[in-house]
């Protein structure tokens, strides 16, 4: 068991830092850094997150 907790931590570590990569690089390919910015700000300001693929502050 410890064996398998260990493998599923270690690819689900794996998974998150390939999400966020693709989120990078869908997020540079997609919005400008002006749009980047103020997304940023009212996500910031509302204290919420951005859904990248559609540009909303949820």
């Amino acid at each position: 068991m410890e064996g398998a907790t260990r493998v599923r931590t270690e690819l689900r570590r794996e998974i998150q830092r390939l999400e966020h990569d693709v989120n990078h690089w869908y997020v540079a390919a997609n919005y400008t850094q002006e749009e980047i910015a103020g997304m940023r700000r009212k996500a910031s300001y509302l204290q919420a997150n951005i859904d990248w693929a559609t540009g909303v502050v949820a």
